[in-house]
């Protein structure tokens, strides 16, 4: 009987302690960013913890977010980091119930929360998983100017959490292979998305560009129809140049025969000056033609290179150290204006280069055209 009674008595601490477990939420919690998330924990069956030690963390035990015991808020043991972005609600602390509460929920609280209770040598914890979301409504389209090997269309947006799936449509709802995927974070960690697409011919003038996050299935799309005057555009100028080459051609191979039948039947001296003249000029115009050519080429290629690379005026607020105002002082409102609108032109004309040198080809063929008749 004495043997029971010492049994019972260094079994009784033990058995008196392990008394309850730790419930809370069920299932990953979704927290949009930016707002403030809330995760309880409840003693089962409901008990008094005042007198518990009640700790939260992340990843490690000995790095705790919020730290509790025997009636006293430890901020000296929180993590620094969440010092003042956390808060523990301890209205029901008497039943057994207590509430985390995180403010400002960023991208770095994503993934594992672990409430511990513990009584004396006694502990239980309940782990809960969240999941941090942000979605954009924003998305844009930007529609390169036409070149020789189509239309380039561009869909940028920001500010998504997970990284979204990113896809084109074309009117059907049918998926269109994207030219190429990029993304980076900013300094909250947000995705910033690109996707772009290369068009070739008219069929494809009605696209969407699709984004949804994988966890809430929020979707956000942009519908953009296409003009076919930027699909005509390349089979005007090649239509153009080939017409040019070919009346060039022809001119050459008629201006031969003709001096050839001259040449023929006609013995004046003056006659073969002015022919050796003209040689002379067409050659002079040739390599004229040439250099012009390789000078337009040189300045346009420059000048779409520095408009290419002219930041917009948003990205500069966010890369600029100096504040707005120092900004304009720096750099007028009407110098802002000015080269805004020279990139709104260039982004929506035609491609400048072709039409250059289409005029000084254009040129080049009827002041010949004038040498040889005068």
């Amino acid at each position: 009987f004495l043997f029971w009674n010492v049994l019972l008595y260094c079994l009784l601490p033990i058995l008196s302690s392990e008394r309850f477990t730790v419930t809370g939420l069920e299932g990953p919690v979704l927290a949009p960013f930016g707002t403030v998330l809330e995760l309880s924990c409840q003693l089962s069956p409901p008990q008094n913890a005042q007198h518990m030690e009640i700790r939260w963390f992340r990843t490690h035990y000995t790095q705790p977010i919020y730290l509790y015991n025997d009636g006293k808020d430890l901020f000296g043991e929180i993590i620094p980091k969440y010092v003042e972005r956390t808060e523990l609600l301890k209205d029901a602390i008497k039943e057994g119930n207590v509430t985390l509460r995180i403010f400002d929920v960023n991208p770095d609280d994503d993934g594992q929360y672990h409430c511990i209770f513990k009584d004396g040598k006694f502990y239980e914890e309940h782990i809960t998983k969240v999941k941090v979301i942000a979605g954009s409504s924003r998305v844009q389209i930007l529609v390169h100017p036409p070149t020789t090997q189509g239309v380039i269309v561009e869909c940028h947006s920001k500010g998504w959490f997970p990284r979204p799936h990113l896809e084109w449509r074309d009117s059907r709802g049918e998926v269109i292979p994207a030219a190429s995927k990029s993304y980076s974070q900013d300094a909250d960690k947000l995705f910033d998305m690109k996707m772009t697409l290369l068009l070739r011919d008219s069929s494809l003038r009605n696209i969407t560009c699709c984004l949804w996050n994988p966890l809430t299935s929020q979707e956000e799309s942009t519908v953009i129809v296409l003009p076919d005057e930027m699909f005509s555009w390349n089979f005007i100028w090649k239509t153009t140049v080939g017409v040019l080459l070919a009346m060039m051609t022809l001119f050459i191979i008629f201006r031969s025969i003709k001096l050839h039948i001259l040449e023929v039947f006609v013995s004046d001296a003056q006659f073969e000056l002015d022919s050796m003249w003209l040689d002379d000029m067409t050659v002079i115009l040739s390599m004229l033609m040439v250099f012009v050519i390789m000078l337009i080429s040189f300045i346009y290629f420059i000048l779409r290179d520095l408009l290419l690379k002219m930041p917009s005026i948003e990205s500069f607020y966010k890369t600029n150290p100096y504040s707005v105002e120092t900004y304009i002082r720096l750099w007028s409102l009407d110098e802002i204006d000015h080269w805004r609108h020279i990139r709104m032109c260039y982004e929506f004309m035609p491609d400048p280069y072709i039409i250059l040198l289409l005029l000084f080809s254009s040129s080049f063929f009827v002041f010949h055209l004038f040498l040889v008749f005068y």
